[in-house]
């Protein structure tokens, strides 16, 4: 019994590290939206988030899509051999591809690039290096989650957000934020992170560069299905401006993303227990009784503590924006007080995320994704044009409990030793 509550204690503190520096690092890149609608217009605002919608629209397509086949495959690869060299050589070779295919788009692509998010050639230019710098920050961080090393993984994120904010201070005391040193900051902040953590890789772990055809396939098959899934969930995240801009004046636009990139960074910070329980779901998905552990007992005790927070940052939302913004960024109240209730259903649903892919479910989770974004941007066309802003906040709200109800039917149905209704509802009637 002793033993056993040694390492729930030590369990817990490693989550509890884990989490400060994962949320830390999630909190200062809060704190950059939030910093820079103090300093810069709405219309500005308004520019430099379409711009940076397009960054992790690639983003999306060609980094993101490939981290979670990685992180899931090197640690299954790790059980059976202690290496994981196999799975990072895939990896390696698909992020230069990506990496290739992004320059040749941005070349032929960068006249509609600028028309869309009234970006000039010299910003283009230094959107083209945020893209990079992304795709260093998250390549490294799962790098280390792959060899399971969550509190490297989690201090990369940490500096990462730390040296954004020192950056973009820089540059505001020196007169020279603009749209593009931005979009510096990125590129900055992951060469930093990557001269400092570079060296705490264990690169005999790495090599030798392998690819095996069969490992191959497995990832980007898995991958494949994540473009698709990706793609959704970018633009369940970003669609909304696509269709803002449609109906809507780019102040607005500015306006709408104040709320949402703060609701963004909250649901950011719940996928710091995706990160942190993926490798270890991975490795016991098969044992019941663990996972179960994870449900049943984790889960609502984690979920409880955040809904307290949730709840006294609604309620202190309209005092801390009156205290620090412009009367002209009011609307973004409203939007975000509805996208708290989205935050709600994210929170519920995110725990589910780490089985459905150490089981490879992928094909549900990104069919789930469509389906949650048809909704959205569905509901977005019959509303926004009626409410502004704030039709798009319902529509958002809406569509992630679609997928919530979907999520929770699918679990029932397919992994009954996990699910809530089959634990509270059909086993005690």
């Amino acid at each position: 019994m002793f033993t056993k509550l040694s390492k729930q204690l030590a369990s817990g503190k490693v989550l509890a590290r884990f989490s400060l520096l994962k949320a830390s690092g999630q909190v200062f890149e809060m704190l950059i939206p939030f910093g820079l609608a103090v300093v810069i217009a709405p219309d500005i605002f308004g520019i430099y988030s379409l711009g940076k919608m397009v960054v992790f629209l690639f983003a999306s397509l060609f980094v993101f899509s490939s981290l979670t086949p990685f992180v899931v495959f090197s640690n299954q690869e790790a059980q059976q051999t202690g290496k994981i060299n196999n799975s990072f050589s895939v990896q390696v070779v698909l992020v230069a591809l990506s990496a290739g295919l992004f320059l040749l788009i941005t070349l032929l692509g960068g006249t509609y690039i600028k028309t869309f998010t009234e970006l000039n050639s010299s910003e283009l230019i230094f959107l083209v290096l945020a893209y990079f710098g992304i795709t260093i920050r998250f390549f490294l961080e799962n790098v280390f989650l792959a060899l399971n090393q969550k509190t490297k993984n989690a201090a990369v994120d940490f500096f990462y957000g730390l040296v954004s904010v020192v950056t973009i201070v820089i540059l505001y005391r020196f007169h020279v934020l603009s749209v593009a040193t931005l979009f510096l900051t990125y590129f900055i902040a992951s060469l930093v992170v990557l001269a400092i953590y570079i060296r705490f890789i264990d690169f005999s772990l790495l090599r030798p560069f392998h690819i095996e055809r069969a490992h191959f396939k497995k990832m980007f098959n898995f991958a494949k299905w994540n473009i698709v899934g990706s793609t959704a969930v970018y633009l369940t995240n970003w669609g909304d401006n696509f269709v803002l801009r449609l109906f809507v004046s780019v102040d607005q636009i500015g306006i709408y993303n104040l709320g949402y990139q703060t609701f963004k960074g909250l649901t950011g910070l719940y996928f710091i227990l995706n990160s942190y329980f993926l490798p270890s779901i991975s490795k016991t998905i098969e044992d019941v009784k663990a996972v179960q552990n994870y449900v049943f007992t984790k889960r609502p005790k984690i979920f409880l503590l955040v809904l307290v927070f949730i709840v006294g940052f609604y309620l202190l939302l309209p005092t801390i924006f009156h205290a620090i913004y412009s009367a002209s960024y009011d609307g973004a109240i409203i939007v975000l007080k509805i996208l708290l209730i989205g935050s709600v259903l994210e929170l519920y649903n995110v725990f589910y995320i780490p089985i459905l892919n150490a089981s490879r479910k992928y094909k549900f989770t990104q069919t789930t994704n469509i389906v949650q974004v048809l909704i959205n941007l569905g509901l977005d066309f019959l509303l926004i044009p009626a409410l502004g802003i704030t039709g798009a906040a319902v529509a958002t709200v809406t569509a992630y409990l679609a997928r919530n109800l979907i999520y929770e039917i699918y679990v029932y149905r397919k992994f009954k030793d996990f699910s809530f209704i089959s634990r509270w509802f059909v086993r005690r009637s």
